[in-house]
This record gives C-alpha cells, sequence and structure tokens, in this order.
C-alpha cells in the first residue's frame, strides 16, 4: 500500500499568491535512485508557473533525491484597445474581454492593471548600415526615456559585430541617459538575430510581469552566428514579450563604399535584404501584438517613440490558461473581443505551444 504524501504548493502568477494542498500516493519505498516525480499539466506556452510542494518545512520535499514539482501554462496576452479617433479606452474590467483560442472561447482568469510596470529593452543598431543616423537616433532614444513613466524599466542594448547590453534593468534617467550617450563600437556588421536571441534568453527570461523590446534597425542581419530569424520568431510566438519595431531605411546613407556589405547565402541583393527585413520586422511585431513603424525622419523616428510609449501606458493584460492542454508544438491563434460598442482592439497573433 502506498504512503500518501500531502503537498503544498505557492507561486505567484501576475501578482496573485496560488496556494495548493494536495495528496498523493508516492511509493517512496521502491523509487529507484535519481528519479524524477513531475507533473506537467501542459507545455509552456507563454508563460509557466512552476509549483514546488513542499511538506511543511517551506522546503521542496525529497523524493528520490529530487524535488516533487508541476508545471502549468499561463498565457498572457497584451492588448490594446481605442475607441474614435484613435484614442486609448480606459478603465476597463476583465468581465469587458472575450478571448478565444484556435475559435474556442477561453475564460479569462485575470486583468493586469495598466499600472503595473513594465520592463523595456530598448535595442539599438549600432552597425555600419546606422551609422550615419546614430546622432538623430539618440536624440530621439532620450526623449523617449524620458517618456516613460517613473516605474518602468528600462535595458539599454547596442548591437553590431558584437551585443552590448548594460548591465541590468533600471529605473534610473540619469543612469539610462548616461548608457545612450556613447556609441559603442564603430558600426561594422550586424548581429540582430544574435542579439535578440541574447536579450530574450539572458535577460528577459528571468523577468516576471509586463515586458517589452523596442527594436530600432534597419532590419538587415549580415553577422549572426547563434540563430537565424525563424528561430528568433519562434522564441517571440512562445514567450510574453510584446515587440514595437521601427525600421530606418538606410539604403541612400552614406558613401558609395556604403553598399560594400557581404550579401549574406539566400539573399539576392541589396533591394531583397531590405524587402525581407520588413517582412521579418513586421512579423516580430505583428506575432507579438507590437506594431512596425517607418521612420525616414527624425521627427518620424521621435514620433514613432511618443507613440510606443503612450502605448506602453494604456495597455491591458489578460491573463488566461487555455483549455488546450496538449504538449503539440502548434501555433494557437488568439482573437480578443471587447464588449462594448465602437471600440476596437488589437493583440498577439497568437502563440506557439510548447512540447
Amino acid at each position: 500500500m502506498p504512503n500518501r504524501l500531502p503537498a503544498f504548493a505557492s507561486t505567484r502568477i501576475c501578482g496573485v499568491t496560488l496556494i495548493a494542498i494536495l495528496c498523493f500516493p508516492i511509493r517512496l519505498s521502491t523509487s529507484a535512485p535519481g528519479a524524477d516525480v513531475s507533473f506537467a499539466a501542459s507545455a509552456p506556452a507563454i508563460s509557466t508557473s512552476r509549483f514546488f510542494f513542499a511538506t511543511g518545512q517551506n522546503q521542496a520535499p525529497v523524493v528520490a533525491g529530487k524535488p516533487i514539482k508541476m508545471e502549468v501554462a499561463l498565457v498572457t496576452v497584451p492588448v490594446i484597445v481605442t475607441g474614435k479617433e484613435g484614442r486609448f479606452v480606459p478603465d476597463l474590467k476583465k468581465t469587458d474581454f472575450r478571448i478565444y483560442e484556435n475559435g474556442v472561447a477561453q475564460t479569462v482568469d485575470r486583468l493586469v492593471p495598466e499600472s503595473d510596470p513594465f520592463h523595456v529593452v530598448l535595442m539599438i543598431d549600432s552597425s555600419g548600415s546606422t551609422h550615419f543616423r546614430f546622432g538623430e537616433m539618440q536624440n530621439a532614444a532620450l526623449a523617449f526615456v524620458d517618456s516613460l513613466r517613473p516605474q518602468d524599466r528600462l535595458l539599454v542594448t547596442y548591437f553590431d559585430s558584437e551585443v552590448h547590453v548594460d548591465a541590468d534593468f533600471t529605473e534610473d534617467r540619469t543612469r539610462l541617459r548616461q548608457a545612450l550617450r556613447p556609441i559603442p563600437g564603430e558600426g561594422g556588421q550586424t548581429r540582430l538575430y544574435d542579439a535578440l536571441e541574447i536579450v530574450m534568453r539572458e535577460r528577459l527570461g528571468r523577468i516576471q510581469g509586463r515586458k517589452a523590446i523596442v527594436l530600432f534597425t534597419d532590419g538587415v542581419d549580415n553577422e549572426s552566428l547563434r540563430t537565424g530569424p525563424a528561430e528568433t520568431l519562434a522564441m517571440i510566438e512562445q514567450s510574453d514579450v510584446i515587440v514595437y519595431t521601427i525600421q530606418y531605411d538606410t539604403r541612400k546613407d552614406g558613401t558609395p563604399d556604403r553598399f560594400q556589405v557581404p550579401t549574406p547565402a539566400g539573399y539576392a541583393g541589396f533591394n531583397t535584404m531590405y524587402s525581407r527585413a520588413i517582412k521579418y520586422l513586421s512579423n516580430l511585431a505583428g506575432h507579438s501584438g507590437g506594431r512596425l513603424y517607418h521612420a525616414e525622419t527624425l521627427p518620424g523616428l521621435q514620433s514613432a517613440f511618443a507613440q510606443i510609449a503612450e502605448e506602453l501606458s494604456r495597455q491591458y493584460t489578460l491573463c488566461y490558461y487555455p483549455a488546450n492542454q496538449k504538449r503539440d508544438g502548434s501555433f494557437r491563434r488568439i482573437r480578443v473581443n471587447v464588449a462594448q460598442p465602437g471600440v476596437e482592439s488589437r493583440a498577439r497573433a497568437g502563440y506557439r505551444a510548447g512540447r
């Protein structure tokens, strides 16, 4: 007859503490050395809540040398709601939203308040292709920092032939202005995909709560070594990060030798590189619920940054546990409706379930 082990779980999800008390059979006397007893309710789709069961001493119980754990997928969906003339609609409640996954109605578990802070990564292309616009970009980025709310935390990342990541997220505006002043390198090639992969895995992957990337680039990658466009898009689809892309067309900048950039394998030529770059940036934004901005001039760049800052401060975040708990790696389309007349909503296109 197996022994019964009481277990307690505690975790915080979207700011709410969840406690579970379970009692289930464990064959303590027959467990093989090194066995791992785990329960996976679903794949880590958008974000995953991990429960560590304890026996009452605030420690995870050891069954054959390892803690008992359970994973439950929680999907988070950033939503922008606008009314007449594109004005943001404030003060909506959880009951105002209807969310569908592959056409099937889901139960909204909670609505994260608009006032909750964001962790924002400002990614700046400092390669040779954007070098001639760097001063304009810095001035617009400084204005963007000043327009964020006091509670929002920012991390600055530059990328060219190397990826330069600031120390950590901070609310200190003076420190952020200092991080935006220097040009870290002297141009060179572009490791856009590598920079995104590093930011997602090493910085945003360990952050709880609302997260965003603001990416300024022409979108052309010609030197990434770690990953590629398909892999980074898949990472975005499996995350709860919203991405805003600002595309600066740099084809006419600089001197004639500006165009002596090696053409990566698989690209037919310079204009084709840019066409594919725009499509990639559009997918990054669309798959995450963000927007693609085209900034050809300094006023256009300043306007893009200002709109992004305003949108971050007016954004709702819905949380739900998907009815489909299969770990099949499929892409699941999301649709969000608002139960008010005359309003429109914009959300991520969907997410990719884990395996």
